[in-house]
Order: C-alpha cells, then sequence, then structure tokens
C-alpha cells in the first residue's frame, strides 16, 4: 500500500486586523517614549538656566570717571564693586596732567560686578627740545620747526648784526629748551649787512634815492660855504663800501652856496645951468 506522507502542521494564524492592532500600539509606545526623552530634556535646561541665572553676579554701569584724578576716579569705581585694571599714560594738549582721558569698558557699558576697568590717564602736552638754529636760514628754521617733527609755530624778530642777511642768531626759548608741542618759538634773525654806495657828485635827490634803494635813511646836512654847484652832494659820512646795518642814517653834505650878489650902481648927478655959469 502506498505510504501517506505527514506535513507538520501549522499554528493557527493570528487575524490580519490583531496583528496591525499590536504593531499600532508599538509605535504610540515608541512615541510616548521620544516625547518623555524631549520633556525630560528640557526640563533638565530649565534647571540648568535657572542655577546660572541665581549664580550669575549682579549687573552694574560703568560710571563716568573721565576728568577725575586716579585716586578719585578709583574710588568712584570701587563704589560701584569693581576694580581698576591697567593705567596708561598718554599726552594730551587739553586735558591737564593726572586726569582720566578714557575708560576701557566705556561709561555706561554694562558689566559684571568686579569687572576690572583700564584708565588711560593724561601725561600733559607733548614736550619738544629745541634744536641749535644757529647755522641755519630763516626760511630753513622755520620749515624745520613746524614740521612733524616739532609741531610749533615760528615768530622772526630782526636784530642788528654782522652776520649774513636772514641768518638765525639765536631763538626765544633757547636752544635745549623743553617746550610744548603747538606753542609759539621766536626766531632772533639778523638784518644782515649792505654796502654803503658813493653819491658824492650826484644830486642830492638822486643821493637820497641811491641811498634808500640800498635799505639806508639819509640825513642832509648843507654845506654854505662850499664852492661846488648848488645842490651837489660833497660828502658822507660812511666811507663808501664799507659795510652797515640795514637802515642806517647816512648824513651827506649838500652845497648850497650864497648867491652871488650884484654891486650896486654909484648915482650920477647931471650937471645943471647954474653949474655951468662962470
Amino acid at each position: 500500500m502506498p505510504r501517506r506522507s505527514h506535513r507538520p502542521s501549522r499554528p493557527p494564524s493570528c487575524p490580519r486586523g490583531e496583528e496591525e492592532e499590536k504593531k499600532g500600539h508599538a509605535k504610540w509606545w515608541a512615541l510616548a517614549l521620544v516625547l518623555l526623552a524631549i520633556a525630560a530634556a528640557i526640563g533638565v535646561a530649565l534647571m540648568l538656566n535657572g542655577g546660572d541665572e541665581e549664580n550669575a553676579p549682579p549687573q552694574v554701569a560703568v560710571p563716568r570717571v573721565e576728568g577725575l584724578d586716579v585716586e578719585t576716579a578709583t574710588n568712584r569705581l570701587e563704589s560701584k564693586n569693581l576694580t581698576v585694571g591697567d593705567t596708561r599714560e598718554q599726552t594730551s594738549a587739553d586735558i591737564p596732567e593726572g586726569q582720566v582721558m578714557a575708560t576701557d569698558p566705556e561709561a555706561g557699558t554694562t558689566v559684571d560686578e568686579g569687572t576690572a576697568v583700564d584708565l588711560v590717564v593724561s601725561s600733559g602736552p607733548e614736550l619738544v627740545d629745541l634744536p641749535n638754529l644757529t647755522s641755519y636760514s630763516y626760511d630753513e628754521a622755520k620749515d624745520l620747526l613746524e614740521g612733524d617733527q616739532y609741531g610749533l609755530k615760528v615768530k622772526r624778530q630782526n636784530t642788528d648784526s654782522d652776520q649774513p642777511k636772514d641768518r638765525v642768531l639765536n631763538s626765544n626759548p633757547p636752544p635745549g629748551s623743553s617746550v610744548e608741542r603747538g606753542s609759539t618759538v621766536t626766531l632772533i634773525v639778523s638784518r644782515g649787512q649792505v654796502d654803503v654806495p658813493n653819491v658824492v657828485g650826484q644830486s642830492a635827490d638822486d643821493a637820497r634815492q641811491a641811498l634808500e634803494d640800498a635799505g639806508l635813511k639819509v640825513s642832509v646836512q648843507n654845506d654854505t660855504s662850499g664852492t661846488a654847484p648848488n645842490g651837489t652832494v660833497t660828502a658822507q659820512s660812511r666811507e663808501p663800501g664799507s659795510m652797515v646795518s640795514p637802515g642806517t642814517t647816512i648824513t651827506i653834505t649838500v652845497s648850497r652856496p650864497p648867491a652871488p650878489t650884484t654891486p650896486t650902481p654909484t648915482p650920477t648927478t647931471e650937471p645943471t645951468d647954474d653949474d655951468l655959469l662962470p
């Protein structure tokens, strides 16, 4: 007889709807767990932030201390529970020496209590040392002093000297002095020497013009006893070719002979008839 084959029996399968319902429950549980984890993370973050805010130092605005001396500025900063950090000096032509020029952080900035505030303190105007300018012409010295190296203002004072014209003789303040940048320095400058022209033999007007063109002054002295033509220069007070300071007065002697006199004729009388009678 033929043999029958026996196949293993399968367990009864679950209905399709019941399987889908189980899958749906699993999804909801997974979503719930995710939401719970997110909520827990948010809670922890809020707790931590809340703790930071509670532990954060109080805030304070940096007070204005410009124009105060360092000691007064320090007291004002410390009264706001701030400290003084680095202090450095800076030149200033406007703010007196020793006064605070600026702060870092700036005044009005909100910072934590205990913050260090740096101070910038005026060291007064910048000083420069005057050089010796006696070998300079006035224009050279002026350009140097008014340049970026010194930043000074220059005033000129002329004086008599045997040095060449426009040569710097000295300065006020003198060389080596420390002066504030931007202040005024007076340069004492030689008027120089001029050559006295020869004006003897010229007319008084021509002589005056020649001397004044040379930068000299003129004084006239009349000579009434001379024999030269009237109005002619017969002498001058400084030798021709001599060197004198500009503005020196030269006296010229001008011939002014008296006018020739005409002799008065002797009157004659005509003889009368009586004179002719014997």
